[in-house]
Protein backbone atom coordinates (compact mmCIF):
# COMPACT_ATOMS: atom_id res chain seq x y z
CA UNK A 1 0.00 0.00 0.00
CA UNK A 2 2.85 2.30 1.10
CA UNK A 3 4.83 1.29 -2.41
CA UNK A 4 1.84 2.36 -4.43
CA UNK A 5 0.95 5.25 -2.07
CA UNK A 6 5.08 6.44 -3.05
CA UNK A 7 4.15 5.73 -7.31
CA UNK A 8 0.86 8.01 -6.99
CA UNK A 9 1.83 10.98 -5.67
CA UNK A 10 4.21 12.39 -8.91
CA UNK A 11 1.36 11.25 -10.94
CA UNK A 12 -1.11 13.13 -8.81
CA UNK A 13 0.98 16.06 -8.38
CA UNK A 14 1.87 15.90 -12.39
CA UNK A 15 -1.63 15.23 -13.16
CA UNK A 16 -3.01 18.17 -11.38
CA UNK A 17 -0.28 20.25 -12.21
CA UNK A 18 -1.14 19.96 -15.77
CA UNK A 19 -4.36 20.63 -15.21
CA UNK A 20 -4.17 23.19 -13.81
CA UNK A 21 -1.52 24.80 -16.30
CA UNK A 22 -3.93 23.52 -19.08
CA UNK A 23 -6.84 25.97 -17.09
CA UNK A 24 -4.48 28.78 -16.96
CA UNK A 25 -2.89 28.65 -20.19
CA UNK A 26 -6.73 28.51 -21.83
CA UNK A 27 -7.99 31.14 -19.25
CA UNK A 28 -4.86 33.75 -20.62
CA UNK A 29 -5.73 32.81 -24.05
CA UNK A 30 -9.41 33.64 -23.59
CA UNK A 31 -8.49 36.98 -21.30
CA UNK A 32 -6.15 38.00 -24.40
CA UNK A 33 -9.10 36.83 -27.25
CA UNK A 34 -11.42 39.05 -24.76
CA UNK A 35 -9.19 42.00 -24.67
CA UNK A 36 -8.15 42.06 -28.57
CA UNK A 37 -11.77 41.42 -29.21
CA UNK A 38 -13.06 44.50 -26.76
CA UNK A 39 -10.39 46.29 -28.52
CA UNK A 40 -11.51 45.94 -31.95
CA UNK A 41 -15.41 46.68 -31.23
CA UNK A 42 -13.80 50.00 -29.22
CA UNK A 43 -11.86 50.82 -32.91
CA UNK A 44 -15.24 49.88 -34.75
CA UNK A 45 -17.47 52.02 -32.66
CA UNK A 46 -14.77 54.22 -32.84
CA UNK A 47 -14.86 54.21 -36.63
CA UNK A 48 -18.79 53.90 -36.90
CA UNK A 49 -18.70 57.56 -35.39
CA UNK A 50 -16.45 59.06 -37.65
CA UNK A 51 -18.73 57.74 -40.22
CA UNK A 52 -21.93 58.58 -38.56
CA UNK A 53 -20.54 62.59 -37.96
CA UNK A 54 -19.37 62.12 -41.43
CA UNK A 55 -22.91 61.42 -42.85
CA UNK A 56 -24.53 63.57 -40.68
CA UNK A 57 -22.46 66.67 -41.74
CA UNK A 58 -22.80 66.10 -45.20
CA UNK A 59 -26.74 65.68 -44.68
CA UNK A 60 -26.68 69.15 -43.08
CA UNK A 61 -25.02 70.07 -46.05
CA UNK A 62 -27.38 68.55 -48.60
CA UNK A 63 -30.47 70.29 -46.67
CA UNK A 64 -28.69 73.71 -46.43
CA UNK A 65 -28.04 73.64 -50.43
CA UNK A 66 -31.58 72.21 -51.08
CA UNK A 67 -32.67 74.91 -49.00
CA UNK A 68 -30.56 77.68 -50.86
CA UNK A 69 -31.80 75.93 -54.35
CA UNK A 70 -35.57 76.35 -53.27
CA UNK A 71 -34.37 79.50 -52.24
CA UNK A 72 -33.30 80.72 -55.67
CA UNK A 73 -36.00 78.79 -57.27
CA UNK A 74 -38.82 80.59 -54.79
CA UNK A 75 -36.59 84.15 -55.44
CA UNK A 76 -36.81 83.72 -59.33
CA UNK A 77 -40.14 82.59 -59.46
CA UNK A 78 -41.23 85.73 -57.70
CA UNK A 79 -39.17 88.11 -59.38
CA UNK A 80 -40.69 86.51 -62.90
CA UNK A 81 -44.40 86.48 -61.72
CA UNK A 82 -43.78 89.59 -60.56
CA UNK A 83 -42.19 91.24 -64.03
CA UNK A 84 -45.26 89.42 -65.87
CA UNK A 85 -47.60 91.03 -63.75
CA UNK A 86 -46.14 94.79 -64.58
CA UNK A 87 -45.97 93.51 -68.72
CA UNK A 88 -49.78 92.45 -68.74
CA UNK A 89 -51.02 96.04 -66.55
CA UNK A 90 -48.56 97.76 -69.36
CA UNK A 91 -49.84 96.05 -72.15
CA UNK A 92 -53.41 96.56 -70.40
CA UNK A 93 -53.04 99.97 -69.86
CA UNK A 94 -51.24 100.76 -73.61
CA UNK A 95 -54.59 98.54 -75.14
CA UNK A 96 -56.90 101.23 -73.18
CA UNK A 97 -54.90 103.93 -73.93
CA UNK A 98 -55.23 102.79 -77.40
CA UNK A 99 -59.01 102.32 -77.68
CA UNK A 100 -59.62 106.01 -75.97
CA UNK A 101 -57.52 107.29 -78.40
CA UNK A 102 -59.77 105.76 -81.23
CA UNK A 103 -62.72 106.32 -79.26
CA UNK A 104 -61.73 110.07 -78.87
CA UNK A 105 -61.06 109.90 -82.61
CA UNK A 106 -64.02 109.18 -83.79
CA UNK A 107 -66.08 111.02 -81.80
CA UNK A 108 -64.24 114.20 -83.38
CA UNK A 109 -64.90 112.40 -86.49
CA UNK A 110 -68.58 112.22 -85.85
CA UNK A 111 -68.94 115.59 -84.45
CA UNK A 112 -67.10 117.35 -87.57
CA UNK A 113 -69.33 115.55 -90.30
CA UNK A 114 -72.40 116.91 -87.56
CA UNK A 115 -70.91 120.35 -87.77
CA UNK A 116 -71.01 119.76 -92.08
CA UNK A 117 -74.20 118.07 -91.45
CA UNK A 118 -75.75 121.09 -89.78
CA UNK A 119 -73.81 123.82 -92.65
CA UNK A 120 -75.41 121.86 -95.32
CA UNK A 121 -78.99 122.00 -94.06
CA UNK A 122 -78.32 125.74 -93.58
CA UNK A 123 -77.08 126.03 -97.09
CA UNK A 124 -80.00 123.99 -98.28
CA UNK A 125 -82.61 125.92 -96.07
CA UNK A 126 -81.29 129.52 -97.65
CA UNK A 127 -81.77 127.56 -100.99
CA UNK A 128 -84.52 126.68 -100.79
CA UNK A 129 -85.84 130.16 -99.66
CA UNK A 130 -84.18 131.71 -102.24
CA UNK A 131 -85.52 129.34 -105.16
CA UNK A 132 -88.95 129.52 -103.39
CA UNK A 133 -88.27 133.84 -103.60
CA UNK A 134 -87.39 133.22 -107.26
CA UNK A 135 -90.00 131.20 -108.06
CA UNK A 136 -92.51 133.81 -106.84
CA UNK A 137 -90.74 136.38 -108.49
CA UNK A 138 -91.44 134.96 -111.51
CA UNK A 139 -95.03 133.93 -111.49
CA UNK A 140 -95.16 137.69 -110.02
CA UNK A 141 -93.56 138.98 -113.14
CA UNK A 142 -95.60 136.67 -115.42
CA UNK A 143 -98.74 137.56 -113.90
CA UNK A 144 -98.08 141.50 -114.11
CA UNK A 145 -96.84 141.54 -118.21
CA UNK A 146 -100.46 139.56 -118.35
CA UNK A 147 -101.96 142.66 -116.52
CA UNK A 148 -99.86 144.50 -118.59
CA UNK A 149 -101.16 142.89 -122.08
CA UNK A 150 -104.57 143.29 -121.05
CA UNK A 151 -104.33 147.07 -120.44
CA UNK A 152 -102.76 147.27 -123.56
CA UNK A 153 -105.69 145.31 -125.31
CA UNK A 154 -108.30 147.30 -123.50
CA UNK A 155 -106.29 150.35 -124.39
CA UNK A 156 -106.27 149.05 -127.95
CA UNK A 157 -110.10 148.14 -128.23
CA UNK A 158 -111.02 151.90 -126.86
CA UNK A 159 -108.89 152.97 -129.70
CA UNK A 160 -110.30 150.98 -132.18
CA UNK A 161 -113.88 152.10 -130.63
CA UNK A 162 -113.32 155.39 -130.92
CA UNK A 163 -112.26 155.10 -134.53
CA UNK A 164 -115.20 152.82 -135.32
CA UNK A 165 -117.15 155.72 -134.00
CA UNK A 166 -115.75 158.15 -135.75
CA UNK A 167 -115.98 156.54 -138.84
CA UNK A 168 -119.80 155.92 -138.69
CA UNK A 169 -120.07 159.63 -138.07
CA UNK A 170 -117.80 160.32 -141.00
CA UNK A 171 -119.99 158.28 -143.60
CA UNK A 172 -122.67 160.52 -142.32
CA UNK A 173 -125.26 157.30 -140.90
CA UNK A 174 -127.49 158.70 -138.91
CA UNK A 175 -131.01 157.32 -136.85
CA UNK A 176 -131.22 153.61 -135.91
CA UNK A 177 -128.95 152.64 -138.22
CA UNK A 178 -125.73 154.61 -136.63
CA UNK A 179 -127.39 153.17 -133.55
CA UNK A 180 -127.67 150.18 -134.53
CA UNK A 181 -123.82 150.22 -135.97
CA UNK A 182 -122.69 151.91 -132.86
CA UNK A 183 -124.59 149.47 -130.50
CA UNK A 184 -122.24 146.29 -132.31
CA UNK A 185 -119.10 148.79 -131.79
CA UNK A 186 -119.61 148.50 -127.62
CA UNK A 187 -120.85 145.19 -127.70
CA UNK A 188 -117.72 143.90 -129.29
CA UNK A 189 -115.85 146.10 -127.03
CA UNK A 190 -117.47 145.23 -124.22
CA UNK A 191 -117.16 141.17 -125.17
CA UNK A 192 -113.53 141.43 -125.64
CA UNK A 193 -112.82 143.67 -122.51
CA UNK A 194 -115.18 140.63 -120.73
CA UNK A 195 -112.84 137.99 -122.36
CA UNK A 196 -109.71 140.19 -121.24
CA UNK A 197 -110.79 140.34 -117.76
CA UNK A 198 -111.71 136.50 -117.24
CA UNK A 199 -107.57 136.37 -118.93
CA UNK A 200 -106.78 138.10 -116.04
CA UNK A 201 -108.66 136.66 -113.31
CA UNK A 202 -107.61 133.46 -114.48
CA UNK A 203 -103.97 134.22 -114.75
CA UNK A 204 -104.07 135.15 -110.84
CA UNK A 205 -106.08 131.97 -110.46
CA UNK A 206 -102.80 130.18 -111.62
CA UNK A 207 -100.34 132.19 -109.99
CA UNK A 208 -102.05 131.23 -106.58
CA UNK A 209 -102.37 127.97 -107.53
CA UNK A 210 -97.92 128.16 -108.95
CA UNK A 211 -97.50 129.72 -105.52
CA UNK A 212 -99.48 127.24 -103.69
CA UNK A 213 -97.21 124.69 -105.68
CA UNK A 214 -93.74 126.78 -104.64
CA UNK A 215 -94.70 126.54 -101.08
CA UNK A 216 -95.20 122.68 -100.94
CA UNK A 217 -92.36 122.40 -102.90
CA UNK A 218 -90.06 124.51 -100.38
CA UNK A 219 -91.89 122.36 -97.81
CA UNK A 220 -90.51 119.25 -99.56
CA UNK A 221 -87.36 120.38 -100.19
CA UNK A 222 -87.14 121.36 -96.58
CA UNK A 223 -88.31 118.14 -95.42
CA UNK A 224 -86.16 116.19 -97.52
CA UNK A 225 -82.90 118.41 -96.28
CA UNK A 226 -84.10 117.69 -92.59
CA UNK A 227 -84.42 113.99 -93.33
CA UNK A 228 -80.63 114.30 -94.70
CA UNK A 229 -79.69 115.90 -91.93
CA UNK A 230 -77.57 114.44 -89.37
CA UNK A 231 -78.44 113.64 -85.56
CA UNK A 232 -76.25 114.92 -83.36
CA UNK A 233 -74.06 112.60 -82.04
CA UNK A 234 -73.94 110.85 -78.41
CA UNK A 235 -70.96 110.21 -76.64
CA UNK A 236 -68.80 107.42 -77.69
CA UNK A 237 -68.40 105.68 -73.63
CA UNK A 238 -65.01 105.30 -73.03
CA UNK A 239 -63.05 101.95 -73.02
CA UNK A 240 -63.42 99.65 -69.34
CA UNK A 241 -60.05 101.06 -67.41
CA UNK A 242 -58.11 97.72 -66.79
CA UNK A 243 -58.05 96.73 -63.52
CA UNK A 244 -54.38 96.12 -62.05
CA UNK A 245 -53.28 92.14 -61.88
CA UNK A 246 -54.07 91.04 -58.77
CA UNK A 247 -50.44 90.02 -57.40
CA UNK A 248 -50.92 86.23 -55.80
CA UNK A 249 -49.14 85.29 -52.05
CA UNK A 250 -46.09 83.94 -52.02
CA UNK A 251 -44.83 81.66 -49.42
CA UNK A 252 -41.24 80.71 -49.46
CA UNK A 253 -39.64 77.54 -48.14
CA UNK A 254 -39.33 76.97 -44.68
CA UNK A 255 -35.83 78.08 -43.09
CA UNK A 256 -34.05 75.30 -41.91
CA UNK A 257 -34.16 75.09 -38.24
CA UNK A 258 -31.64 73.03 -35.37
CA UNK A 259 -34.22 70.08 -35.96
CA UNK A 260 -33.69 70.04 -39.12
CA UNK A 261 -29.78 69.01 -38.10
CA UNK A 262 -30.90 67.14 -35.67
CA UNK A 263 -28.75 65.81 -32.85
CA UNK A 264 -24.78 65.24 -33.63
CA UNK A 265 -23.86 61.56 -33.71
CA UNK A 266 -22.17 60.01 -30.62
CA UNK A 267 -19.68 57.64 -29.62
CA UNK A 268 -21.44 53.84 -29.01
CA UNK A 269 -21.08 51.43 -26.10
CA UNK A 270 -17.34 51.12 -25.08
CA UNK A 271 -15.88 48.29 -23.95
CA UNK A 272 -12.95 47.72 -21.11
CA UNK A 273 -10.32 45.20 -22.79
CA UNK A 274 -8.99 44.83 -19.03
CA UNK A 275 -12.46 44.06 -17.74
CA UNK A 276 -13.33 41.95 -20.85
CA UNK A 277 -9.89 39.85 -19.60
CA UNK A 278 -10.98 39.90 -16.27
CA UNK A 279 -14.40 38.35 -17.21
CA UNK A 280 -12.26 35.98 -18.84
CA UNK A 281 -10.14 35.31 -16.34
CA UNK A 282 -13.13 35.27 -14.00
CA UNK A 283 -14.72 32.17 -15.89
CA UNK A 284 -11.73 30.25 -15.99
CA UNK A 285 -10.67 30.16 -12.44
CA UNK A 286 -13.55 27.58 -11.31
CA UNK A 287 -12.12 25.29 -13.31
CA UNK A 288 -8.85 25.86 -12.61
CA UNK A 289 -9.36 25.85 -9.25
CA UNK A 290 -11.44 22.43 -9.64
CA UNK A 291 -8.47 20.66 -10.63
CA UNK A 292 -6.26 21.90 -8.15
CA UNK A 293 -8.68 20.75 -5.46
CA UNK A 294 -9.13 17.64 -6.84
CA UNK A 295 -5.43 16.93 -6.93
CA UNK A 296 -5.57 17.95 -3.25
CA UNK A 297 -7.98 15.72 -2.46
CA UNK A 298 -6.39 12.90 -4.10
CA UNK A 299 -3.02 13.83 -2.50
CA UNK A 300 -4.71 13.51 0.74
CA UNK A 301 -6.39 10.25 0.25
CA UNK A 302 -3.28 8.63 -0.99
CA UNK A 303 -1.64 9.84 2.15
CA UNK A 304 -4.53 8.72 4.64
CA UNK A 305 -5.08 12.88 5.39
CA UNK A 306 -9.08 11.83 5.59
Amino acid sequence: MALYASAAIPWIIGSTAVSAGVGIYAANKSASAAKKNAQLMNDAEGRRLVYNTELWEMGWEQKQLNYNQDKKAFDAKKKNTLEMIAYQDKVATQQYNYQLAINQSKQKALEDEYQRSQTLYGGRLRQNIQSEMNAIQQEQAKFQELKQEVSFENEELAIAQIEAAGKLAAEGQSGRSLAKQFQAVVAKRGYNSAKLAETVTSGARNMRTMLMEISLDKQAADLSAYSQRMLKPGKIPDPIKPLPTPVPEFVGPRALTAADKGPQPILGTQYSPSAAASAAWAGALPGITNSITSGINMYGGVKGWW
